[in-house]
């Protein structure tokens, strides 16, 4: 039959032998079957990343915020929906041009954000607030009495010793901690004499004495110098998370590493820190502690500096080790992280150029 021996192309009657033909159908079959797969997969890939905690639009992000090597003491923005990607924000230029001081940001019983900062004219302790991440202003400048009348100890005027904040609700009471070095120290010295002080207010206008805040017992941690320690509250527990500022090279393996102390009280007594979680014989400091994007775990993020941060994980905040992954923040120096809300994450990408 020469109908069934022929196809139509092109308006014209072409033979094809049998043995083709049967050739072409089992081809034409196998690349349905192989665009069926691909499908299937395309709709799995889309399924995954529709659904997937991290990066799924409407669940918010990140917000860091930072100084950088070549501007240090500015403020900067990187953000992210899964804390892996950041966009530098305000096209990488100051988000709030005025401000001065070690960000770290923390939202307060009014809901609105507070930072510290310092101003250079004064040289005192400035309040910054903001409502929405994106405007800061200048609620009022602090005394420097509660942080400079330590005896025996000696906070300097230029920085304030990176004063970090954190709003108890249970005390409804604000924390602010800050590290201090003996009278007369000075070089290396100034800094394995370093202590973490602390002093709490209600009002920002009334502050209690400034008190050490570690005492740590064992003979390891006895003389542990300590800075850019930041308080969080975890299921009840409060963590401290600390730069250990002792020096590796003095033959103390955990110099410089980041570690983690723990205490039922808010102003201790806290335990002797645990394992370093940073990588031992590298310099770190300024850890950012935050929650893992599907709320399964923690990272803490620590300045490599002078340059990038880094990000370690673990399931679980007694967790005996740390994992270090490759996820880096490059040209990030000394900062603050904050979970944002999706509708602070669309305020503040509009409030910037990115």
């Amino acid at each position: 039959n020469r109908q069934s021996l022929t196809e139509k192309t092109c308006n014209k009657l072409i033979r094809v032998p049998d043995g083709v033909k049967i050739y072409q159908k089992l081809l034409t079959n196998q690349l349905i079957i192989i665009m069926r797969k691909h499908l299937l997969l395309k709709l799995l890939f889309v399924c995954f990343v529709l659904t997937s905690p991290c990066v799924k639009a409407g669940n918010g992000g990140y917000l860091f915020a930072h100084m950088r090597h070549e501007d240090y003491g500015r403020l900067y923005y990187y953000i992210s929906r899964d804390a892996k990607n950041w966009t530098k924000l305000n096209n990488n230029e100051r988000v709030v041009p005025d401000y001065r001081g070690h960000p770290d940001i923390m939202k307060g019983r009014d809901g609105r954000y507070y930072m510290i900062g310092v101003s250079e004219k004064t040289q005192n302790p400035v309040l910054w607030t903001s409502r929405d991440l994106v405007k800061w202003k200048q609620e009022k400048e602090l005394s420097a009495e509660p942080f400079i009348h330590i005896e025996g100890y000696f906070t300097e005027r230029a920085w304030f010793g990176a004063p970090k904040l954190f709003y108890d609700k249970d005390s409804d009471q604000y924390l602010i901690t800050w590290h201090a070095c003996k009278t007369g120290a000075t070089g290396k010295e100034e800094w394995t004499s370093m202590r973490t002080f602390y002093i709490l207010t209600k009002d920002f206008e009334h502050f209690t004495t400034p008190e050490r805040l570690f005492d740590f017992q064992s003979e390891a941690d006895r003389e542990m110098a300590t800075i850019d320690a930041i308080i969080r509250k975890i299921n009840g527990t409060y963590y401290a998370v600390i730069k250990d500022e002792r020096w590796p090279e003095d033959g103390v393996p955990t110099g410089k590493t980041v570690r983690i102390s723990h205490s039922p009280n808010l102003t201790g007594p806290y335990t002797d820190p645990g394992q370093p979680v940073t990588t031992p014989y590298t310099y770190y400091e300024a850890p950012i502690l935050m929650p893992q994007p599907d709320n399964n775990g923690w990272m803490i993020f620590s300045e490599k500096y002078p340059h990038e941060y880094v990000r370690f994980q673990a399931d679980r905040m007694d967790a005996e080790k740390w994992d270090c992954t490759d996820l880096t923040i490059p040209d990030s120096r000394h900062g603050a992280m904050v979970r944002i809300s999706e509708k602070e994450y669309k305020k503040i990408l509009s409030g910037f150029k990115h």
